[in-house]
């Protein structure tokens, strides 16, 4: 029986965002959605692609009927009341991100012109209202009156303002005026000099508490801003702002107890098998608490110190990760310059060098602009003098494997008995329809990419050596290399009993043989140039860094020189 007859904006909105990726998916999977699947080899009907577009088309049209004020979002439409006349920031921001997503899917699959046009005026109205309501430094209140803009609610959340910024970059893509990209970078640079609290890292929920509440939205929200952001800030410009993403979901989430469980995606190796905690992060395995990667629905972080009467009184369980292995993650504190870093001026300046680029096609379809950068000249790897095998593990491995064996990128048994030029076309120019990365070319706009191609040559090189096919090939024979990293124990199942030929069948005691002859995944340390802090944006290093950086990172002892010379 119906026991809410009221339509939520956010609801609709989440209809529209599902049903237009899946159609995109059909369109840019066509070995997965064929006309007769299985007979065909594919998985699923395409023509179910049609059937998404029309119900993205009708929940918009319900938008347009029942969740509008002139032109401006709002919340909730219910039959006593109709079209209501206020707007969570929540609510506006997922409208504004669903209905950007569907006028570039339209685009992308030339389908449904008129929709796709209209879509868009809604992102750039509600934008500009958006400028209308934020406050003079940036900050957003929880809600708003529709169409008059007078604010509701709180104004020191973080939440909203995160809510702004990824609305406010949605209408900034789409138009690409400038007022959005310089509100959007205002509420940032609030967020990052107000709510960021370096010794713990992590943001204030609310300013003036020395708590922070986590929930699922509150992870999601920022880390859709952020990521965001990363994409309109210039390339040479963006590593403050990756080092502290990473931190962040390091010690917000991953540490703080909101990750409940993970998979192997997220850090397992043997699935469960041994501790439980095979990456000693402190988060199980699936398998210990449930069936899948679990969230917690709140957690309250203590950003007070030991004295934090408010946060004692909280009423829950205590996240204590050494109940499985000791978490060993460890981050020094920052200075107050190194933190502001990352604030982002409110309009880019012009300085020597910058290249202009060309929109960018993400791999879900949507287009954007990329801001004016400076390229990569002398790689990170060339400046500190990376090995053709630390650049593969760095950059590659976490796809293909340590030896080319595939994780979530393909194995790479065929691509090294190709010529080393067919090679380095494929590293180089990327392999879009499987996610694999431009890493030469980037954008494909002349700019260039994360490596350089005397890189991928070091690269190539090594990936085609007689010490990287005899370790593929016995990784392919169910064999562990002596020294090589932990894998799922099913990876070497697998091909034993693909060896066996249905002549044995793998058990417990074959597991804990494979288990013997691996190191412990908790004890194995990162080397410090998979992570390694700069001293400059990559695009200004120059060979003449070789020494400080090296140093810095611990590479040479303080008293040795180091030739300036390129390898």
């Amino acid at each position: 029986s119906l026991k809410d007859n009221s339509s939520q904006l956010w609801d609709q909105a989440s209809w529209i965002w599902g049903a237009t990726s899946y159609a995109t998916s059909v369109h840019r999977r066509p070995t997965v959605f064929t006309d007769n699947p299985p007979v065909d080899g594919g998985m699923v009907e395409k023509s179910l692609g049609r059937v998404a577009q029309a119900l993205a088309n009708a929940v918009f049209q319900n938008i347009e009927a029942m969740h509008l004020r002139d032109g401006i979002f709002v919340s909730e439409w219910t039959p006593e009341k109709r079209t209501g006349a206020s707007v969570t920031m929540r609510d506006l921001a997922m409208a504004v991100a669903a209905s950007r997503d569907m006028a570039e899917s339209w685009n992308l699959l030339d389908k449904h012109p008129a929709i796709a046009k209209r879509a868009r005026k809604l992102v750039e109205d509600n934008g500009r209202f958006l400028l209308k309501v934020q406050g003079a430094d940036g900050f957003f209140h929880e809600a708003y009156s529709v169409p008059s803009g007078k604010p509701i609610g709180a104004s020191n959340l973080s939440a909203p303002n995160w809510a702004g910024i990824r609305a406010l970059l949605a209408a900034y893509f789409t138009t690409e005026d400038e007022a959005f990209l310089g509100a959007a970078r205002k509420t940032f640079n609030l967020l990052n000099e107000k709510y960021w609290v370096e010794a713990q890292g992590v943001y204030r929920s609310r300013l003036g508490e020395d708590t922070a509440v986590v929930t699922p939205y509150e992870v999601g929200i920022a880390m859709a801003a952020m990521r965001e952001m990363m994409f309109a800030t210039p390339t040479h410009r963006v590593d403050p702002q990756i080092e502290r993403f990473t931190r962040w979901w390091t010690q917000t989430v991953n540490q703080s107890g909101a990750m409940q469980s993970e998979s192997e995606r997220t850090g397992e190796i043997y699935t469960g098998f041994i501790t439980g905690d095979d990456d000693g992060d402190g988060v199980p395995y699936a398998s210990k608490v449930g069936i899948a990667p679990l969230m917690a629905g709140q957690v309250v972080i203590n950003v007070g110190g030991p004295g934090n009467k408010a946060f004692a009184d909280i009423k829950g369980e205590l996240h204590n990760p050494s109940r499985f292995n000791t978490v060993r993650m460890r981050y020094q504190p920052r200075s107050k310059d190194e933190q502001l870093a990352i604030l982002l001026p409110l309009k880019d300046t012009q300085e020597k060098g910058l290249v202009k680029r060309q929109p960018m096609e993400r791999a879900d379809g949507t287009i954007i602009p990329l801001r004016p950068s400076k390229p990569i000249r002398v790689g990170l790897g060339t400046v500190v003098n990376l090995s053709g095998r630390q650049m593969f593990e760095a950059n590659c491995a976490a796809c293909h494997g340590q030896f080319g064996e595939g994780i979530d990128g393909l194995s790479l048994a065929e691509d090294i008995e190709r010529t080393h030029d067919a090679m380095f076309k494929i590293v180089n120019t990327g392999r879009f329809d499987k996610f694999m990365p431009p890493w030469g070319v980037g954008n494909g706009d002349g700019f260039g990419g994360t490596l350089t191609k005397a890189e991928i040559d070091k690269i190539v090189e090594y990936v085609q050596s007689d010490e990287f096919r005899r370790n593929n090939h016995a990784l392919e024979r169910g064999e562990v290399v002596p020294g090589s990293r932990p894998r799922d124990v099913w990876f070497y199942l697998s091909r034993e009993n693909a060896a066996a030929k249905g002549k044995k069948i793998s058990g417990a005691e074959d597991a804990r043989r494979y288990f013997k002859r691996h190191v412990d995944p908790a004890k194995i340390e990162m080397p410090v140039w998979m992570n390694a802090p700069r001293i400059k944006p990559d695009a200004e290093l120059t060979l003449e860094d070789r020494e400080p950086l090296m140093r810095r990172l611990g590479l040479i002892p303080p008293t040795v020189p180091v030739a300036q010379k390129a390898d």
